[in-house]
């Protein structure tokens, strides 16, 4: 008897938008990974052949050259890990799927989906999760291979026994890259009951992995020579016996690798404290949120303000980093009491290293269920940010972000930065259209998959230019994610008339790489597309600084920049060195970009 034809699955997870690689370098596919593993160890579906996409295709590939992975791996399904910065992407992506292969099927699940989501009503997903996928996944896939019907909307309800569920890295089926983290889950659920949080809906109970991992691990981690382990407990205290816990994890981390997890300060004592650093903990996410007990009370968070202090206390004592997450926008939180949290915080000597998150009204949390009746209004899409509540309206949540900024010497909303090199080879990340523009684009319209995730054009010429429509209208055909960074060389100052007709040409709805950046002030209609005004001219330059123009300003360095435009630099403005320069300049620069150094741009 011949064994049958396995079903192909493609398992796709799509990063944050950034220009920057910083966030898609860390998008690694750990829920495809277990996804996988769980299949491979799994005696009764040996009929699933599943592939993840390739890294770099994922994270730095455009729209067409994912799409053309999905269609060439020849799969009947194709899952896609769904968070609300890759959600719309991904209906994106699955619409043009369809268009190409009516009959694939395809599956949404992750953090994302949710009962009643928005998402349902997309007739391009086929098949909802909601909750934790392996199983669940693994026995739709195989009804479907059979050809027996299934619920368009899966809820889970019986858990997986964790012990049967294998490490991805550990069944090198995922391989960590230069440098980069790896992760490690050892527990499965959270006893907090956060109202904005969707996380602990998922989950009736508290679940952990076998500690027999724990060694090989940190051997294989070793072994990769990985810079940091992410132990990704929702709170690394609610595990029974924490001290014995972390006694076991210092003696697999030996020599130790740098250790990141999630704790609450309350928790951590002067004993807590000796275990995580002889463990090998560098660093702990702990949330705050507010010191405003109403507001706290309003999202079911408690806050213990002596426990919290000792707490910061002992980790600072043995130099582990408490990086303190503050959320902006609760109700009943005010402007004021936003303040005091800040300086509560710079009391401790904890705002360094704080995290500011505007408020997110989660679709499933009982924060959403709640909104209307707290007067509370939000984005309706991705990130689902609050825009004003009663007690802190828009203008207000504007206010607090410059407060903010000026208590803490940060930018809430780090500058959109072009790149100038190509991430990844052969996909396109820069695109020089200053010299026979019509010549280079005759030749990569031919190939709408080489195109990245981000793409900086060099321009000189008409704002109106034919050509410049062209390279628009051809990326919204292959490539509508792509976030273009138009760079136009030239001395004059771009007047706000030729930055609407620029912008214009791009014909697109606000995105969730916009909708991120709401309340940064800016005169650009968009920052999906950016319009940046390369120039040398210093007295161009100091009228950006002084006047905000309808573009971002990119200076060209020059030797003259260190004799005549030292006032300019002092002000830190983005520079880019496109030709070589002497190295005691370059050093004069790193010293005057000290804690600023992405804001120096090179071109290879």
């Amino acid at each position: 008897m011949t064994n049958p034809t396995p079903i192909t699955i493609a398992l796709a997870q799509l990063p944050v938008p950034e220009i920057q690689p910083l966030y898609n370098e860390g998008n690694i596919p750990l829920a495809a990974g277990y996804l996988q593993t769980y299949a491979e160890a799994n005696a009764s579906s040996p009929t699933l052949d599943i592939r993840i996409i390739p890294r770099h295709i994922a994270n730095f590939g455009g729209d067409a050259a994912i799409l053309e992975w999905l269609m060439e791996s020849q799969a009947g399904i194709v899952g896609f890990t769904s968070y609300m910065w890759n959600v719309e992407r991904n209906i994106l992506i699955a619409r043009r799927l369809k268009k190409q292969i009516p009959g694939i099927i395809t599956i949404f699940g992750g953090p994302e989906i949710s009962p009643n989501h928005w998402t349902l009503y997309e007739s391009c997903i086929d098949y909802f999760i909601v909750g934790e996928g392996e199983q669940t996944f693994i026995d739709l896939a195989i009804r479907l291979y059979h050809g027996l019907p299934a619920q368009r909307i899966i809820i889970q309800e019986n858990y997986l026994e964790l012990r049967c569920l294998p490490n991805p890295y550990l069944q090198h089926i995922i391989i960590p890259a230069e440098g980069e983290s790896m992760f490690l889950e050892t527990m499965r659920g959270c006893p907090y009951h956060c109202k904005y949080c969707f996380y602990s809906k998922s989950y009736s109970r508290m679940r952990y992995f076998p500690e027999e991992i724990i060694h090989p691990f940190f051997a294989l981690a070793r072994q990769y020579k990985v810079p940091e382990v992410y132990i990704m407990d929702p709170s690394l205290n609610v595990a029974p016996g924490l001290e014995a816990r972390l006694d076991r994890i210092a003696a697999a981390n030996d020599p130790a690798i740098p250790l990141h997890t999630e704790i609450r300060l309350e928790s951590v004592t002067p004993e807590i404290a000796r275990a995580m650093k002889r463990a090998g903990f560098h660093s702990a996410e702990v949330g705050l949120q507010s010191i405003n007990p109403r507001a706290l009370k309003a999202i079911q968070r408690s806050f213990d303000r002596e426990g919290f202090i000792a707490g910061a206390g002992n980790l600072q004592e043995h130099d582990i980093d408490a990086k303190t997450g503050v959320i902006l926008g609760l109700p009943f939180d005010t402007a004021r009491d936003f303040e005091a949290t800040i300086e509560f915080l710079i009391d401790l000597d904890l705002h360094e290293s704080m995290e500011i998150y505007p408020l997110s009204i989660l679709p499933g949390t009982r924060l959403k269920d709640e909104a209307e009746s707290l007067g509370v209004k939000y984005m309706n899409r991705p990130p689902y940010q609050v825009i004003s509540t009663p007690a802190m309206p828009e203008e207000e949540i504007l206010s607090a972000i410059g407060i903010a900024e000026d208590r803490l010497g940060i930018e809430f909303f780090p500058p959109v930065i072009p790149l100038f090199r190509n991430q990844y080879h052969p996909l396109l990340h820069f695109l020089d259209l200053r010299f026979e523009p019509n010549q280079t684009l005759d030749r990569i319209f031919q190939n709408p998959c080489c195109v990245g995730h981000s793409i900086t054009v060099m321009w000189s010429r008409d704002s109106n230019h034919p050509d410049l429509r062209r390279l628009a209208a051809w990326l919204e055909e292959y490539n509508p994610s792509t976030l273009v960074q138009l760079v136009i060389d030239r001395r004059d100052i771009p007047t706000e008339n030729e930055i609407e007709l620029i912008s214009s040409i791009w014909h697109r709805d606000v995105s969730y790489f916009d909708r991120i950046h709401r309340f940064k002030i800016h005169r650009q209609p968009h920052h999906a597309i950016r319009v940046f005004h390369l120039t040398d001219n210093l007295a161009v330059a100091e009228s950006y600084l002084w006047q905000p123009q309808f573009c971002d300003l990119l200076l060209r360095y020059s030797p003259k920049l260190l004799t005549r435009g030292m006032d300019i630099l002092e002000e830190k403005p983005l520079l880019l060195i496109d030709t070589p320069i002497p190295d005691e300049q370059m050093r004069i620069l790193s010293e005057l970009y000290l804690g600023f150094e992405s804001f120096l741009v090179t071109i290879p």
